[in-house]
């Protein structure tokens, strides 16, 4: 009952293709979290892999400290080893991830989810993990949002990825204040612009003014008493 209520959670939502050779990883529309689990065959060859036999039962619960080589690594949920969901890639990429926190990322999702959901859940993980690698200043903010959001709601389910969304805080940060950056540069190219069109404006009045001061100086107070009364004079003199 859990497992067909949890599948609901995450259909319709948005996910990240797998981004290597990507500058900017692109986000496409999955209809549930299955399709990227079980794969087509054509998309198995593309990564190069060959697929394991069917799920099988777990003969024993094991701890990651147990796993000394990928050859040890299974992917056990509900006691069943459900590596045969995953491409050797995607085996040996979740494998990584294991190792980067010592420990099986999905060990404490809740009980009872179906295996299909949690095989979807692993490889989303991974393709995250990948796009955030392959992250560039020009990424575009709504793709960090969006793989923050889908992280977010796996942990949500008890999938151990609170260094992906670490991960993801830092570079928004940094890809905040790369933006800021470029932002106040085109500012302060703008104001002394301005400055510069403020200046040569004040420079222009100034030397208005300049001259101005000489003209005027060039008249004494006498100068122009006498103007005054020449002036008077023309104005009344005889036709």
């Amino acid at each position: 009952m859990i497992a067909g209520n949890e599948h609901k959670i995450f259909e319709n939502r948005m996910f990240v293709g797998k981004t290597e050779n990507r500058n900017d990883p692109v986000l496409y529309s999955s209809s549930n979290l299955e399709l990227t689990a079980d794969q087509s065959e054509n998309e198995r060859v593309d990564l190069g892999a060959e697929v394991l036999d069917g799920v099988r039962l777990s003969e024993s619960i094991v701890n990651f400290k147990e796993v000394k080589s990928f050859d040890d690594f299974n992917i056990v949920v509900n006691g069943l080893i459900i590596d045969s969901e995953f491409s050797k890639y995607l085996q040996m990429k979740y494998y990584e991830l294991c190792c980067s926190q010592n420990s099986f990322l999905h060990e404490n999702l809740l009980e009872g989810l179906n295996c299909k959901l949690v095989a979807g859940v692993i490889a989303e993980t991974i393709n995250i993990a990948d796009a955030i690698r392959a992250a560039k200043l020009t990424t575009s903010h709504d793709s960090f949002l969006t793989w923050d959001k889908t992280l977010k709601s796996f942990e949500g389910l008890g999938m151990k990825v609170g260094f992906l969304c670490a991960r993801l805080e830092q570079l928004m940060n940094l890809l905040t204040k790369s933006r800021r950056y470029k932002e106040a540069k085109l500012e302060q190219a703008n104001a002394n612009e301005e400055k510069q069109k403020l200046e040569e404006k004040l420079a222009e009045v100034t030397q208005t003014l300049s001259r101005l001061d000489r003209e005027i100086g060039s008249f004494d107070q006498e100068n122009a008493d006498d103007l005054e009364a020449l002036f008077q004079e023309v104005a009344n003199a005889p036709w």
